[in-house]
């Protein structure tokens, strides 16, 4: 199910969610959690194969892929794959390790005004973003294609709406 924040923050995916959620703000804009696709298979799996450096090893792989399931579930973080917050004032994007334990891996913050484009990529995977003249990302290339149209939606319509207010003041 999904647990709402009373403060306006993400929510917290407590699911395997199909779709991004994505959420109306009161000022206009927009906040998007991209669910994580992480499982403990997944990472003990890594974990398992990282820890046999030497062919000597091998023998231990099941010991090390148990020890990566009890190392998932006791530190694993509970956290969406990314969450992209669109205000009149700030673009944000907050990016969590999905091949980890759910770690902000990197936070984005650029003014609404100065975003010439953030759509979804037509020639890749993921999101494309660009300020004209200082930023040019390829963001979130590892989310499924066909979650790509309903976001592309959303961010372009509150992108219009702040850029159109933004011009007409």
């Amino acid at each position: 199910m999904l647990s709402a924040m009373s403060d306006g923050t993400a929510p917290i995916l407590t699911y395997y969610a199909q779709r991004p959620y994505i959420q109306s703000q009161a000022d206009g804009g927009v906040l998007i959690t991209i669910p994580s696709r992480r499982t403990f298979f997944g990472y003990a799996l890594k974990f398992a194969v990282s820890c046999c450096i030497h062919p000597y090893l091998y023998a231990l792989i099941p010991l090390f892929f148990t020890a990566g399931v009890l190392i998932y579930f006791r530190y694993n973080k509970p956290s969406p794959r990314a969450i992209i917050r669109i205000t009149r004032a700030l673009l944000t994007i907050e990016e969590y390790s999905d091949t980890s334990l759910g770690t902000l891996t990197a936070k984005h913050t650029w003014p609404t005004q100065e975003v010439a484009e953030l759509r979804a990529n037509r020639y890749g995977r993921g999101l494309y973003f660009r300020i004209a003249g200082k930023v040019n990302l390829d963001l979130l290339t590892d989310i499924p294609d066909d979650w790509r149209p309903e976001m592309d939606a959303a961010i372009a319509q509150t992108l219009q709406h702040f850029q159109s207010a933004g011009n007409s003041a």
